[in-house]
């Protein structure tokens, strides 16, 4: 089975090492936020490398809840995504996702 996921690419010539990250729940309360996901880093859409993993997460919580965590990355990435790992069904309801840390130009 697949689990859901969501990603953002910077665009070509751009890399990033995050240092910390925020998510927005992005539904009402009838929609369980996550719990259980990773954020990646990718420079290929091929090869993911898990930046931070989250089981039984309970930080986003009620509506449109907000949270942050630290990320530890040596290195920088193009794309980033947040991929649920939870073994049941899950809908993935993101309102806001965030990046913190340094953007690097690539020439």
């Amino acid at each position: 089975r697949k689990e859901p996921w969501m990603s953002v690419d910077l665009g070509a010539g751009r890399q990033f090492v995050p240092n910390r990250y925020t998510l927005r729940h992005g539904g009402h309360a009838n929609e369980p936020p996550l719990r259980d996901w990773v954020l990646e880093g990718s420079n290929d859409e091929g090869e993911w490398h898990v930046l931070r993993q989250h089981d039984d997460d309970h930080a986003l919580k009620g509506e449109y809840a907000t949270a942050s965590w630290d990320v530890t990355a040596s290195n920088a990435y193009r794309f980033f995504r947040i991929k649920a790992t939870n073994p049941r069904p899950v809908q993935l309801s993101i309102g806001g996702f965030e990046l913190y840390g340094k953007l690097l130009a690539m020439e």
